[in-house]
């Protein structure tokens, strides 16, 4: 398999670089592996259609990538991802992460990015993958919103210096494209091992919220797949698809 050949498009300010590539698909503007970047989003997205705080200082981005591989192959991509990015980053950075299930990126216990996903499927085969990555790097938590402001942190406010948010990006890009050749050859490694050592919540006390039930009990781990396995207090295991996860008991 070829070399993914990023194409760049950078902008001062847009609603959501995920909003902006769904409009670029429908137009049949893209091009595998395009990459839309914006210093500021005024419309950020989160999971589960919630907003994301993203002023000037951190790396908001998104990229498409075009497929024909069956969707049971990107099962747990995003759990994969976040594996990929915190060893990627921490190669570059001492700074130690570790995931918050599904999707959060964690430094000292504060969330420091995250990670959206959207699909295109046709008939169980993908079409196209959208990955949104924001990442708070040079911007002070003090300008977000107080109810965000007192659960993130930026890279540059634990290194006490300015960051290249270009680097940051640099990996993200490696990480990213490494990660989908490995999805489309069929070639993963066993994230179920690797899980447990950037865990934010293995082996801890946690609150997990569905769509259906609130549950607590211990966090196990995860499936191959990325589903949360969890040991509630009635000690019965349950395996997690969607939901949120909260510490119980915070050290």
């Amino acid at each position: 398999m070829k070399t993914i050949e990023n194409e760049i498009l950078a902008f001062d300010e847009v609603v959501s670089t995920q909003e902006l590539a769904m409009k670029y698909i429908r137009e049949r503007k893209t091009t595998h592996g395009l990459v839309l970047t914006a210093k500021k989003q005024t419309g950020g997205q989160g999971r589960l259609e919630r907003s994301w705080s993203s002023p000037i200082g951190g790396l908001w981005m998104t990229t498409i990538y075009q497929c024909k591989t069956p969707l049971t192959q990107f099962e747990g991509f995003s759990i994969r991802l976040g594996l990929e990015l915190i060893k990627g980053l921490e190669s570059s950075f001492p700074l130690d992460f570790q995931i918050k299930w599904p999707n959060d990126l964690i430094v000292k216990k504060k969330k420091v990015g995250g990670i959206l996903i959207n699909t295109r499927i046709k008939e169980d085969i993908l079409t196209e993958l959208i990955i949104g990555i924001g990442i708070n790097v040079n911007n002070k938590t003090e300008t977000l919103p107080p109810e965000v402001a007192s659960i993130a942190t930026s890279m540059s406010e634990n290194l006490r210096d300015k960051i290249s948010i270009d680097s940051v990006q640099d990996i993200v890009l490696i990480a990213q494209n490494r990660l989908f050749q490995n999805v489309v050859r069929n070639e993963l490694e066993d994230i179920g091992t690797n899980w447990p050592k950037k865990s934010f919540s293995y082996q801890k006390e946690i609150r997990v919220v569905t769509r259906e039930d609130t549950l607590t009990g211990l966090e196990q781990g995860i499936t191959e797949n990325g589903e949360l396995i969890l040991k509630t207090n009635s000690n019965e295991l349950k395996t997690i698809s969607i939901g949120d996860i909260e510490l119980l008991r915070m050290k």
